[in-house]
């Protein structure tokens, strides 16, 4: 026995999971309509009093299945519909529609009276016309309440002989109250749907946060000049996303409560679904930019970002001052150029003294020339340096120097940002592993091969590859004009 807020939440879960409400009303009202013929067979004249809410559209179902049947049917309405699927019942009665003060009348040569006046959403006391057919319907002939007796918890409530209520007992039920129960299952989502389905309404929440962080994050770096004391800020939106993707993580570990033969039991009413249609999932991936794997990007459904965070973290790292020198000062280019050369002869260097202490055999010198020449086509924009990757090594070989601090951390922190996305990919992909193995997944995917093959993707392709060209500190180019950054000493 369940409290009455719990079942106004199931409507709202059963729209959420993919089902009709209109199709629940309509089994509903069949469930009360089939257990009057079954328990009053020889019932002729039906009377159905029907409220404004969705009790009543329930109501003009019933009576439209019991007309259909050759049973002499009349309706009561105490107000007009309120609901489109409420209104829609009351469309499809093609019979006369009483007004609440013709029901004492009508009740005289009725056989049985159906209550569909109000239902689990009542709060308050009754007010009128309900107060009103509510006793003339106790003073009338047998009644059949839908789904709970109107008024019930309440001095003045119907008194049915037979209660058909919808998918379970709800509190403050008892035959006292409600005379014989039936309890008839209309559909509504089960315990394990309704699991999952707010384990995926939890991610769409957080989906929620990630997005509104990863703008902000965005837009504090999306100028053509950041002062030093705003990145910390725009570190610390990223961080809360890093830590949302960490919780989202092991929010999996709940939906792997959720046994194979559990997910079975309603994994057709999903049809097409996939949580890969999420609109906020798309416009986060969107936000933070295209994927690629081996260099090639990933086909993308949904909004197109003009300033993804990939390009504005690439725009920002692009005016790094690198050796003293900014984007705009005379010679920069060719600052920039000897820093890279001066980069590249030490890692070369550095490269054929390994190959040679691993034995030196031409495999081995060959994959280290191999190396540095990636290297060298890593910075190389045409005839000039790609200023945002040299920028990028420089913060990440010179990262103890006070200006580059916060740089370097903001680095680090979308790598980890990232690192936390492919992880969250990854463990989704274990869950459903676990509870469907390797059958094809409800969007038409190659279900767990396609969310293993999400786990390759890269966004910030330059953030993860330098690392393969990070050398020690001993090898670096020695640092020109070191009070730029914070220290002092020889030039």
């Amino acid at each position: 026995m369940l409290p009455l807020a719990e079942f106004r939440v199931l409507d709202h879960n059963a729209v959420a999971l993919g089902t009709d409400l209109g199709e629940l009303m309509e089994t509903a009202g069949k469930a009360v309509a089939d257990a009057l013929r079954e328990r009053f067979p020889h019932a002729q004249h039906i009377i159905v009093a029907c409220g404004s809410g969705n009790n009543g559209g329930d109501g003009f179902v019933t009576a439209r299945l019991l007309a259909d049947a050759g049973l002499e049917v009349a309706v009561v309405l105490a107000g007009e519909p309120r609901s489109a699927i409420s209104r829609r019942a009351r469309d499809r009665w093609k019979g006369e529609v009483h007004p609440p003060q013709a029901l004492a009348k009508l009740l005289s040569g009725a056989d049985v009276a159906v209550d569909a006046l109000l239902g689990s959403g009542l709060r308050g006391e009754l007010r009128e016309p309900y107060r009103e057919m509510v006793t003339v319907l106790n003073d009338g002939p047998t009644v059949v309440a839908m789904d709970v007796p109107s008024g019930l918890g309440l001095p003045e409530a119907v008194v049915p002989k037979l209660t058909v209520t919808f998918h379970a007992m709800k509190e403050g039920m008892d035959t006292a109250s409600c005379g014989e129960i039936i309890v008839a299952d209309i559909g509504s989502p089960s315990s394990d749907e309704l699991h999952f389905i707010i384990v995926h309404q939890n991610f769409e929440l957080w989906f929620k946060l990630v997005i509104s962080e990863l703008r902000a994050a965005r837009d504090i770096l999306d100028r053509d000049y950041v002062a030093e004391t705003r990145i910390p800020r725009a570190v610390h939106h990223l961080r809360r996303v890093i830590e949302t993707f960490r919780l989202m993580a092991q929010q999996w570990k709940v939906m792997e409560t959720l046994t194979p033969q559990d997910f079975l039991n309603f994994r057709d009413k999903l049809g097409t679904a996939s949580g890969f249609e999420s609109l906020q999932m798309r416009e986060m991936e969107a936000l933070l930019g295209p994927q690629l794997l081996d260099g090639k990007p990933r086909e993308m459904d949904g909004p197109a970002e003009p300033r993804p965070l990939v390009a504005v973290v690439g725009d920002w790292l692009a005016r790094t001052p690198i050796m003293g020198s900014a984007p705009g000062d005379a010679g920069d280019d060719a600052v920039v150029a000897r820093f890279i050369e001066d980069y590249l002869a030490a890692h070369a260097m550095l490269g054929a003294e390994t190959a040679e202490r691993y034995g030196g055999s031409p495999k081995v010198r060959a994959r280290f020339a191999a190396e540095a020449e990636g290297a060298r086509e890593f910075f190389a924009d045409g005839d000039r340096v790609d200023r945002a990757r040299a920028g990028l090594l420089f913060i990440e070989s010179y990262r103890e120097l006070p200006l580059l601090a916060w740089p370097r951390r903001l680095v680090d922190t979308v790598v980890e940002l990232e690192q936390q996305m492919v992880l969250w990919r990854s463990a989704h992909a274990r869950m459903v592993e676990r509870i469907i193995g390797r059958r094809i997944g409800t969007g038409g995917s190659s279900g767990v091969d396609y969310l293993d093959m999400t786990t390759r993707y890269r966004i910030f392709v330059d953030l993860w590859a330098v690392r393969t060209l990070l050398m020690k500190k001993e090898a670096l180019p020695n640092l020109r004009q070191p009070n730029f950054y914070g220290f002092a000493g020889e030039s």
